[in-house]
C-alpha cells in the first residue's frame, strides 16, 4: 500500500471512527490475506501461518511466553502512528474501538475493560484497589507466575496482610476443594491463574468466583495465559477481577494488558494512580474531584493509540480464525504431543489429561535430565524453542502449542527429543 493510500485508508477507517472489526488483514506489500472465514468452515492453517512474518528459520514453541504477532497487528501499530503524527493528534477517541472489540470476546461490556501495559500491571491494580489491613489474609495457589504472586507479596510487606498458599492438584481434579478449604474467616481476596504459567492446568474460574460471591471475598484472576488460547465468558464467571496479557495468546503487542473490573465491585475499591480521563468531576479550585465508576479510569494520561489499536487488530485476527477452530487445532497437536512424548522412556507428564483440565500448554520432565540441558540441545541442534519450568521445582520443559504451529513441528519436536532420551 502506497503512502498516499495508506493515509486515505487510515483516515477513513480510523480517524473516522469505524470500529477495528473493520479493518483488512493487510501484509507487506500486500503479499497475503486472511479472507473472511465462512462460518463452519475449517481455517486453512498454512494460510494462517503465512500471516506471521515470524523466521522459519526455528521452530517457535513458546507463545506462552511471547506470542509473535501478525502482519496485520504490525501494520496497524505502524500505519496508525504514521498517520496520527501526522495530525499530531493522539487519537484516543479511536482507541475505543479496541474496548469493544475486547468486550465482544469476553462477553462484557466495553466500559468493564481497561487496556494497560500487561497482565502484571492489572494484579498490581487490582491488589493495591482492595481495601486490605494488617492480618487480612489473601489466597494465592503454589503455581503462579512471579508477575502475578509479586504484587500481593509486596502488600504483605507493606501493609502486614498475611498470604495463604495453597499447593494445586496438578491433576486438576481437587482444586476447588482445596481452594475452599483453605478460606477461613480473614480471607479478603483470592487470587489465582485461569491457566497455569506452570503446566497449563485450566483452574475452574466460575466455581471459585461463586465461592466468592457467596462468602464476600474479592476474586481476582490472572488470565495471562487464558487470554485468547481459550474461551473466556466474564458475564458468566462475574469476578471482581481479571487480567490478562496482550502479547501471549492473542498475539498482540507487546506492552499491552487487559483488565476487567466487575461493574458491582467499583463501588467498593479506591484507584490507586488516577489522572486525566479518571475523575468525572475535578475542581482544583474547591480541591475536589469524583472518579469515573468504570474500569476505564484506570486509562489515565496520554496512551499509545497506536498500540492500542494494534491490540484491536489482534483480537480481531483471533477471531476471524474462530475460538472453536483455534482451540480444536490446539488440543489436536497437543495430544499428538502427549502420545509421543509418553512413549519416551523416563518421561514425567506434569499437564493434565481430562479435557475439562487441559490447554494448549504441554509440560513434562526426562528424568535424569536437567531441564536446562534439553532445553539448550533443543534450541542449538534443532532450533527448537522451548521454555524450561522451573517454577514449583517441577525441572520440566513447557511446550505451546499455537494456532501457528503444525503437526510436522510436533513430530520434530518429539523426534529431537527421542534422540536425545535414546542418547
Amino acid at each position: 500500500m502506497n503512502s498516499h493510500k495508506r493515509r486515505s485508508f487510515l483516515r477513513k477507517t480510523l480517524l473516522g471512527g469505524v470500529a477495528i472489526t473493520s479493518l483488512p488483514f493487510l501484509s507487506k506489500g500486500e503479499r497475503s490475506f486472511v479472507p473472511p472465514l465462512a462460518t463452519g468452515s475449517p481455517p486453512d492453517w498454512k494460510q494462517v501461518r503465512s500471516q506471521f512474518p515470524l523466521t522459519t528459520v526455528k521452530t517457535y514453541l513458546n507463545t506462552a511466553s511471547l506470542g509473535p504477532s501478525p502482519q496485520v497487528v504490525i501494520d496497524t501499530i505502524s500505519n496508525t502512528i504514521q498517520d496520527l503524527e501526522e495530525q499530531a493528534t493522539t487519537g484516543r477517541k479511536i482507541s475505543y474501538a479496541t474496548h469493544e472489540a475486547l468486550g465482544t470476546l469476553l462477553n462484557t461490556a466495553p466500559e468493564n475493560i481497561a487496556v494497560t501495559r500487561n497482565a502484571t500491571e492489572g494484579a498490581n491494580i487490582a491488589a493495591r484497589s482492595l481495601p486490605l489491613q494488617v492480618g487480612d489474609e489473601v489466597i494465592l495457589t503454589d503455581q503462579e507466575h512471579v508477575g502475578g504472586a509479586s504484587p500481593w507479596l509486596a502488600l504483605q510487606q507493606q501493609l502486614g496482610i498475611k498470604i495463604k498458599l495453597v499447593a494445586l492438584d496438578l491433576t486438576g481434579k481437587t482444586n476447588v476443594q482445596r481452594i475452599k478449604s483453605a478460606i477461613s474467616t480473614n480471607t479478603k481476596a483470592i487470587a489465582f491463574s485461569h491457566v497455569a504459567c506452570t503446566n497449563g492446568m485450566v483452574i475452574p474460574a466460575r466455581e471459585i468466583a461463586k465461592v466468592c460471591q457467596a462468602k464476600g471475598i474479592f476474586c481476582c484472576i490472572d488470565g495471562a495465559q487464558a487470554l485468547g488460547m481459550y474461551p473466556i465468558d466474564l458475564e458468566d464467571i462475574q469476578p471482581d477481577f481479571y487480567y490478562g496479557s496482550g502479547h501471549k495468546w492473542l498475539f498482540g503487542p507487546k506492552g499491552t494488558g487487559v483488565l476487567y473490573i466487575n461493574p458491582n465491585t467499583m463501588n467498593r475499591i479506591q484507584p490507586s494512580y488516577v489522572g486525566a480521563y479518571s475523575d468525572s468531576v475535578f475542581d482544583l479550585e474547591n480541591l475536589h474531584q469524583e472518579y469515573r465508576q468504570v474500569a476505564q479510569r484506570e486509562e489515565y494520561g496520554t496512551r499509545n493509540t497506536g498500540i492500542t489499536l494494534g491490540l484491536g487488530a489482534a483480537v480481531n485476527f483471533v477471531q476471524t480464525v474462530g475460538m472453536d477452530a483455534l482451540v480444536k487445532h490446539q488440543r489436536e497437536l497437543v495430544a499428538q504431543l502427549r502420545e509421543g512424548v509418553a512413549s519416551l522412556p523416563g518421561v514425567k507428564i506434569f499437564s493434565p489429561s481430562h479435557p475439562d483440565f487441559s490447554s494448549a500448554i504441554f509440560t513434562f520432565r526426562i528424568e535424569g535430565h536437567e531441564y536446562r540441558e534439553v532445553q539448550s540441545r533443543l534450541n542449538g541442534e534443532q532450533r527448537l524453542y522451548v521454555r524450561g519450568i522451573y517454577e514449583a521445582n517441577l525441572n520440566a520443559l513447557r511446550v505451546s502449542c499455537a494456532l501457528f504451529n503444525s503437526e510436522q513441528e510436533i513430530d520434530l519436536l518429539v523426534n529431537s527429543l527421542n534422540t536425545i532420551v535414546r542418547g
